[in-house]
């Protein structure tokens, strides 16, 4: 905003006095919680020309997407998300010191990481995954339109998360759908029948990028 709009400075004051003291470090639970909450610092960040705030925010997103989408790269599991607020009665909780077996209940009993996009709210339900996924993504482009280019950092974890989760919803048409890997959450997948936040992916790598 150029300032001119009424209320628009206003407005600004308002949402970081009230809105940006409860996002501003993210949530140490489930990966979409925490992810929402840096969508929305960096937005602040650019409504307010607050480059400090919107850094800051990127810095914990890179963070949080690597704990959130796990790639083979990462090692034999998934990477510890960083340090964040703790939000009382919320559970699972981690933070960067949490243990091999407090990773598998942050991951809703997942113990083996078999595939390159896995989430780590898959085995809670898809409904779940598609919020964090989304928030994850809506960062990603409002910091292109910010010259920061987050979907090529992260192009090979974002583009396998939606491949992997998009071919398991009832819907996807033959021969994309597969069956529910056995090693992915028990073969038993929750809320797999809704699909609503790929679209912004495709839109930027295959028409902007033109990656097949």
């Amino acid at each position: 905003w150029n300032g001119s709009l009424p209320g628009a400075e206003v407005f600004g004051k308002m949402l970081m006095k009230l809105v940006l003291p409860l996002v501003d470090e993210g949530a140490s639970t489930n990966g979409n919680i925490g992810l929402v909450m840096t969508e929305s610092a960096a937005a602040i960040g650019v409504y307010t020309n607050n480059r400090s705030l919107f850094n800051a925010s990127i810095e914990r997103w890179r963070a949080q997407a690597a704990a959130y989408l796990y790639i083979a790269t990462d090692g034999p599991t998934p990477a510890r998300p960083p340090k964040q607020r703790y939000l009382p009665h919320t559970a699972p909780v981690c933070d960067p010191s949490c243990s091999d077996a407090q990773m598998i209940d942050y991951w809703h009993g997942q113990a083996v990481y078999g595939h390159d996009g896995l989430c780590q709210e898959t085995c809670r339900d898809l409904g779940h995954m598609q919020l964090g996924f989304a928030a994850l993504v809506n960062t990603a482009e409002t910091a292109f339109h910010q010259g920061v280019d987050l979907y090529a950092e992260a192009q090979h974890r974002i583009v396998a998360a939606a491949e992997l989760h998009a071919s398991l919803f009832a819907q996807e048409p033959p021969p994309h759908r597969q069956q529910v890997p056995v090693w992915m959450c028990s073969a038993r997948l929750k809320g797999a029948t809704t699909s609503s936040t790929f679209d912004m992916v495709r839109n930027h790598y295959t028409m902007r990028r033109s990656v097949p």
